[in-house]
């Protein structure tokens, strides 16, 4: 199934994506994977928000790298099979969210948006863009609630949605009226560029949005009407498989889904005494043994095998893992390629 948008009018517009950031927040278990390369139902989570994005009509698409990341580039291409077309920048040197916008200067003449590469999202940005315009203001920051908002950018409102208030992960949250946060998806105008210092690390939260504030220029939020997670956060890479099994949030799943709730991928073999219980997707090529039991909420990676007699419960098994005979992984989120031995309790 497709998942849609309604667009109340046609816009052209250009989206920067940031994905230069690393895994520190998830080290040691991805160290060496840019976070928008984290695989999310064995597919990178880029790939997932540049189909979100063409779905939306914003094919124009201008995404900062780092030197560390040439493999995004390599993976997305020209961006013609997403129906995008993409330029790349990559930064040599560190120059934060606004720095890496800044560099795109020259083709960002009109209202623009900007993304993290690493957040799961089934927002529709062709309204946020609208309400945009209808407010004519220079930046609007997308919002969410949470519980904690120690991780986020901490926002308060006025009744108008003018915000007021703007602290990159407060340490004291107590000191906020409200759950609201920022989910790092804005839209600017051109006009943004005056406030960014060529050439130097410059960041939207610590540096741009407090300079707005100072000077009294006019920045709203944006409640967003859908579905945000940070996988850079461990429990974000978790909540964002299983709600998308739930249908919390609204991903195609590249998969069949062969009854409610299971989602099974091309040529999967699984044993005639194996017992699947929704909602689990597994990818291609897995091998599901006979006595082998996939609980729900399980996630079994492409060209895993899940040994006889063991059972995955509420996990996350990664490409290429080895769940081992007799073993019973339970809440446990495993890596690409991990082996577990036989007879093992995780």
């Amino acid at each position: 199934m497709e998942f849609g948008v309604t667009l109340k009018a046609v816009i052209i517009m250009k989206a920067v994506i940031l994905a230069g950031g690393n895994s520190n927040k998830i080290r040691p278990y991805w160290a060496s994977i840019p976070k928008s390369m984290l695989p999310v139902f064995d597919r990178p989570a880029i790939e997932h928000l540049v189909r979100r994005l063409s779905r939306c009509g914003i094919t124009e698409l201008l995404i900062a790298l780092s030197k560390d990341t040439p493999e995004l580039a390599e993976f997305l291409g020209d961006g013609s099979q997403y129906g995008v077309s993409i330029i790349y920048f990559t930064e040599h040197e560190p120059l934060g969210t606004a720095g890496a916008v800044r560099a795109f200067h020259d083709m960002l003449d009109t209202t623009f948006l900007v993304i993290p590469g690493d957040c799961a999202t089934d927002i529709d940005f062709a309204q946020v863009l609208e309400s945009h315009l209808e407010n004519k203001c220079i930046a609007t920051i997308v919002t969410t609630s949470v519980t904690d908002k120690t991780e986020f950018g901490a926002i308060e409102l006025d009744s108008d949605n003018r915000i007021t208030k703007f602290i990159e992960k407060p340490l004291d949250s107590d000191k906020f009226s409200t759950d609201t946060v920022s989910t790092g998806i804005y839209v600017f105008e051109p006009e943004i560029f005056g406030l960014i210092p060529p050439f130097q690390n410059s960041d939207f939260a610590m540096d741009i949005f407090p300079r707005l504030l100072n000077n009294m220029e006019i920045v709203r939020g944006y409640q967003a009407n859908g579905y945000w997670r940070d996988l850079g956060l461990m429990l974000g890479y978790r909540d964002t498989h299983q709600d998308a099994l739930l249908g919390l949030y609204k991903l195609n799943i590249p998969a069949d889904e062969i009854a409610p709730g299971v989602f099974i991928g091309k040529d999967v073999q699984i044993g005639d005494t194996a017992r699947i219980t929704e909602p689990v997707y597994i990818g291609n090529n897995a091998y599901i043994s006979s006595g082998a039991s996939i609980q729900g909420r399980s996630i079994i990676g492409a060209e895993s095998i899940i040994s006889e007699g063991s059972a995955v419960v509420n996990s996350i098994v990664g490409m290429k893992s080895l769940v081992g005979q007799n073993s019973r992984v339970s809440g446990c989120i495993l890596m690409s390629s991990e082996s577990i031995e036989n007879e093992s309790q995780l």
